[in-house]
């Protein structure tokens, strides 16, 4: 793509940036799929009448994500619940609860990811 259409620049401004391979070769090759895919994203998540908050939100979808292996997806939803303020053991816990569903190996996946994030980002688990 030479220059990034505006609903580009919007879904990864609503991705925080966190927008998977995938996600982008989907974006060179079949636009107007993805833009379609963006517009039921922003129309989904972006509702003025939400009760899910966006933290709930992340924790539903690392859930989902953890259980059923998905690792790229997971580090990305940690990320984004990273940037907007979930407290590491929220997320650790959101794991634990995975791993019931997903068996242990969705816990200690998922538990390994945040702590790479953890270090990447400076943080402490506390």
């Amino acid at each position: 793509m030479s220059e990034k259409p505006e609903w580009l620049a919007a879904a990864e401004r609503q991705m925080q940036g966190e927008m998977l391979a995938g996600q982008r070769f989907i974006a060179e090759n079949d636009p107007a799929y993805m833009e379609g895919l963006s517009a039921f994203l922003a129309g989904l998540f972006g509702r003025s009448d939400n009760l899910v908050s966006a933290q709930m939100r992340e924790m539903l979808i690392l859930a989902v994500q953890a259980s059923s292996a998905n690792w790229d997806i997971v580090r990305s939803h940690i990320r984004r619940a990273l940037a907007i303020d979930v407290p590491p053991k929220m997320i650790l816990e959101t794991l634990e609860i995975a791993g019931m569903a997903g068996g242990a190996g969705a816990l200690y996946g998922g538990a390994a990811i945040l702590g790479e994030e953890l270090e990447a980002t400076g943080r402490s688990f506390e």
